[in-house]
């Protein structure tokens, strides 16, 4: 009884405190879509590596539009990317299921890393990457570069769209930390980790500038906001 009271009092806790810290990254999130630009400041054009890509993404997003989302592939994708965090999380991983249209992980316990962070992970993409860097050591070809990072492009599309279908159905992830807090972690992991995946794809990408950049720019809007603040009078 005192186990599940504690438990209660730790969320009713928890959650106001996820909302302030939202509130406080919201900031950093902007900065972040603002400096994008930065990671290709040393491109004055588009490689075939980023057509392909892009066509790649273009082309799934045309696929769900036609057939709908591929509910199976996108919760393994999902379902193992909680078991990925819970074991760098030191957290025990207890038993996996896998349905049609559903799945879940049980763990010995849950942070909002083990939650949410598989909704910011494209975790093919990041398999493909690693299969296209070991196979390039071996053998060098235009064309292969161009197979795997159209299959890039569409493995980070389907992450991308399947994602955001999903997370407009009831998802008990996003129920436990509330929705709105959810989100902005969501969205700013993503954005974090999209960059990191830029700059893994392309060799010149300036991705210690853009963070720099997009830090700066963010402590830049809190000494603003803690300026105003103080500007404020206060009342008698």
């Amino acid at each position: 009884m005192r186990r599940k009271t504690k438990k209660r009092n730790n969320k009713v806790v928890l959650k106001p405190l996820l909302l302030v810290i939202s509130l406080g990254i919201i900031p950093l999130a902007v900065s972040l879509v603002l400096h994008m630009p930065v990671l290709f400041a040393d491109y004055h054009t588009f490689t075939p590596g980023m057509l392909s890509s892009a066509g790649g993404f273009v082309i799934f997003l045309i696929l769900f539009l036609l057939f709908g989302p591929p509910a199976k592939s996108y919760i393994l994708e999902h379902e193992l990317s909680h078991v990925l965090f819970a074991l760098i999380s030191g957290v025990k991983v207890k038993s996996m299921s896998l349905k049609r249209n559903e799945g879940f992980v049980k763990t010995e316990r849950v942070n909002i890393i083990i939650a949410l962070a598989p909704y910011s992970l494209p975790l093919y993409t990041l398999v493909i990457i690693c299969v296209f860097k070991i196979v390039w050591i071996f053998f060098q070809s235009a064309l292969l570069s161009g197979i795997f990072y159209f299959f890039i492009g569409i493995s980070l599309s389907f992450h991308v769209i399947a994602t955001i279908h999903y997370i407009q159905i009831d998802q008990p992830d996003l129920k436990r930390y509330g929705h709105f807090s959810s989100l902005i972690f969501i969205f700013t992991w993503s954005v974090i980790v999209l960059a990191l995946i830029i700059a893994l794809m392309f060799k010149r990408v300036e991705i210690v500038n853009y963070f720099d950049v997009s830090f700066t720019d963010t402590l830049n809007i809190y000494r603003k906001l803690f300026t105003f603040i103080k500007s404020i009078p206060s009342g008698s």
